[in-house]
């Protein structure tokens, strides 16, 4: 969705790591009635799928930025925990029809019932993915990061690929 990338990040000069990372921040502390939630790197890295040193390195820049704060986790020092700043929160809301904007676009060429049905699937396949991801997690003892494929290095990772095989029917 290079798109979505040029019509809401360039405009703001934010990659779009870095407009989902502010985004995820933003949605912890809505999720709760305390605005100033924080949530760790790692929690972070996990819930998007990527390195906890890329939301390291682009927490930086969104820091440097006043989009988040950035501050010492007292339970684990390797990761850090983000808060969104009043500028960060306001700059989510005023993207938000930019971003609702680029997504009917995108959707325009699908009858109302085929997008509501498209909604419910990619949301049913970001499900599966998540539960697919904490299960290698579980079965690792670490944190799963996105890769292009699944390396089989380690008997265990063998062992639950040929597993996720079996539940998949491949």
């Amino acid at each position: 969705m290079a798109f979505l990338q040029k019509a809401v990040g360039e405009p703001v000069q934010l990659n779009a790591s870095q407009l989902q990372i502010l985004s995820a921040v933003v949605r912890a502390g809505a999720r709760t009635e305390q605005t100033n939630r924080p949530v760790s790197s790692r929690v972070l890295a996990l819930r998007l799928g990527v390195t906890t040193s890329s939301v390291r390195d682009d927490g930086r820049v969104l820091s440097r930025r006043g989009l988040i704060s950035v501050i010492a986790n007292p339970a684990d020092r390797r990761h850090r925990l983000f808060v969104a700043t009043d500028e960060g929160r306001a700059l989510m809301d005023d993207l938000a029809p930019l971003i609702a904007g680029a997504n009917n676009l995108a959707f325009a060429a699908l009858r109302p019932a085929d997008a509501q049905r498209f909604a419910r699937i990619a949301g049913d396949l970001a499900q599966g993915a998540a539960a697919a991801r904490d299960m290698l997690a579980q079965r690792l003892g670490k944190p799963v990061r996105r890769t292009r494929r699944l390396e089989c290095k380690k008997p265990a990772l063998r062992d639950l690929r040929a597993q996720l095989r079996r539940l998949g029917g491949n």
